[in-house]
């Protein structure tokens, strides 16, 4: 399988089947399909632990990147509920491309990544490219935000309502369009959120499993052994060119000072010799000037 690392994609775009198949699994998960698009509505504290693996390295993905916050108005009434953050896409959109599928964002703000181009020189040597990946999530620590941060931003927003009931209401809301209804009727009992409506009190994690197969060494990740050794050596290599990068500003700012100083004492000691000591310039006097075939001036003619 290839698989497209995207820089400029915001989130990721998924095969239609692997794409119900993720969020299928999650739990409280509930698909619609209609006038709006296809995407999946899961609860908005979901901690299901997402895992893409390639070549046997697991990188898994933190859970706020698989939902998007969004509002929705249905019956006078404002609602919040979170939408799938990853995309799907027809076989033939990924076949034309030479890919299966795109990963953006959504996966790389989980991985620390390396890019090289590689060398193909007509006289020297030349190198294959590749891409490193090394997973930074902690999962743990991740549970711990979606409680705190997608808690506290859902503060800010109308109340969530059940996955299940917002696809049921906006299902019914495309059915009465259809039929050629001009205003859309309020939502039937079955589909009314309850006032005290919680959608998911207990964080239980759920494992799912994404495994892309190695192939024939150009792959979009190096084996696992490659990854754990060259790793520190990657982070030490930056760190070192940041320290030498700093010491070169210090001494290009102190070698400025240092210029501008020695200006300012130059300019107040006046005529100097070669080795920076004062020298004494004499003023021609009036002897000279005549000598020289100057007239002196008649001062008298200025007089009264």
């Amino acid at each position: 399988a290839q698989t497209l690392l995207d820089t400029g994609n915001p989130t990721a775009e998924l095969p239609v089947k692997l794409f119900n198949d993720i969020y299928s699994r999650i739990p409280g998960s509930a698909l619609y399909t209609g006038s709006q698009g296809s995407f999946w509505v899961i609860p908005c504290d979901t901690v299901t632990n997402l895992e893409f693996s390639f070549a046997g390295v697991r990188y898994p993905i933190h859970p706020l990147d698989l939902s998007t916050i969004e509002t929705f108005t249905l019956a006078g009434k404002e609602y919040t509920a979170c939408i799938s953050a990853f995309q799907s896409a027809e076989d033939e959109d990924f076949s034309t491309n030479g890919f299966d599928i795109a990963l953006g964002d959504s996966f790389l703000r989980n991985v620390y990544s390396t890019f090289n181009f590689g060398d193909d020189l007509v006289n020297g040597p030349t190198s294959d490219s590749f891409i490193q990946l090394l997973p930074t999530l902690d999962h743990a620590k991740a549970i711990t935000e979606v409680t705190t941060v997608r808690r506290q931003t859902l503060a800010t927003f109308p109340p969530e309502i059940d996955p299940a009931k917002l696809v049921g209401m906006l299902s019914q809301a495309d059915s009465e369009a259809d039929a050629g209804a001009t205003t859309t009727s309020p939502a039937s009992d079955a589909y009314a959120p309850s006032p005290n409506h919680n959608t998911h009190t207990e964080l239980t994690p759920t494992q799912i499993d994404v495994t892309v197969p190695g192939g024939d060494g150009q792959t979009a990740s190096q084996d696992g052994t490659v990854v754990d050794k060259y790793g520190p050596i990657i982070v030490a290599l930056l760190a070192a060119n940041l320290l030498v990068l700093l010491v070169l500003v210090i001494l290009g700012i102190l070698s400025y000072m240092r210029r501008g100083s020695s200006s300012k004492k130059n300019g107040r000691r006046g005529v100097l010799d070669s080795k920076g000591a004062p020298v004494y310039a004499p003023v021609k006097g009036a002897d000279a000037e005549e000598a020289q075939g100057f007239s002196q001036v008649n001062f008298e003619r200025y007089g009264p």
